[in-house]
């Protein structure tokens, strides 16, 4: 009885992941994992700064891995230290790389950032609605 049982909730567990459809949309694949950006330098029309990837206590003080160019926005005011948080439905995404010679005379070359939407339709949910149309 116990196995007949335990079947069943199989057979029903199978039919129900069948009958649901997929998400609508999913994470966009092109999306990089950063929690927020510090300003580390204010320059002609970009801003380097740190990509935090996470940070310490209650500080704010940021966790991060390297520097990023990201493209100043029009009438925005940057100061360095400032903080910059991800706009809301929207994830940090590289697209290129940026080279520039430090007061030493070193080149240092840094990915280019801009902030891309967070979700994509789901390739999924769109074979599934299309199945479902042709019933």
């Amino acid at each position: 009885m116990k196995k007949l049982l335990f079947l069943g909730l199989i057979f029903l567990a199978g039919c129900s992941t069948t009958l649901l459809p997929p998400s609508k949309t999913i994470q966009n694949p092109k999306c990089e994992d950063y929690v927020g950006f510090e300003v580390s330098q204010v320059l002609d029309g970009f801003v380097l700064a740190r990509a935090c990837t996470g940070y310490y206590s209650y500080l704010y003080d940021c966790k991060y891995e390297h520097l990023v160019y990201i493209p100043k926005k029009k009438n925005e005011i940057y100061y360095d230290e400032q903080k910059i948080k991800i706009p809301e439905g929207m994830c940090p995404s590289f697209y290129g790389s940026y080279t520039y010679t430090t007061k030493l005379d070193f080149d240092k070359t840094v990915p280019k950032l801009k902030f891309i939407d967070k979700d994509i339709p789901n390739p999924e949910y769109k074979k599934w609605e299309e199945q479902q149309n042709n019933k």
